[in-house]
């Protein structure tokens, strides 16, 4: 049994996602946390029009804020205690992301533009949960 469980930017590739995360909780202690983190359905950074025009081999899902937060309700033991997930995101990376998207490396890119341009929406959102009852 687990204190605290963190699962950053993995839920996403596995299908059966409900099942994986019950199975998180089933091993999570009492008055233990859990936190997950997961690719924002609605960042502005390219990888929405990538995935779509370039299909890779790997399975990805993106989680709506509202979706993730409707992910613990499904589980009566589980009680919210901080979402996150509206840091730092540039405007501009879709924009080179489609112009160079072949030519430059966009982990780089995201790096040095992040530095300077306003915020916008976040590419990954996270919540926290607390397991506070024990169900039989």
């Amino acid at each position: 049994m687990f204190d605290f469980i963190f699962a950053d930017s993995s839920l996403e590739h596995i299908k059966n996602y409900v099942k994986a995360f019950h199975q998180m909780i089933s091993v999570l202690k009492l008055n233990g946390y859990i936190m997950i983190t997961v690719p924002n359905r609605f960042r502005l950074d390219g990888w929405p029009l990538w995935k779509l025009l370039y299909r890779p081999k790997y399975y990805q899902k993106e989680f709506s804020p509202r979706e993730l937060k409707m992910l613990g309700e499904y589980f009566k033991e589980l009680i919210p205690v901080d979402f996150f997930g509206y840091e730092i995101q540039s405007p501009v990376i879709p924009l080179f992301s489609i112009i160079f998207g072949k030519i430059v490396n966009k982990d780089k890119l995201r790096v040095w533009l992040t530095g300077f341009f306003p915020s916008i929406i976040s590419i990954n959102i996270g919540i926290i949960w607390q397991k506070l009852v024990k169900v039989v």
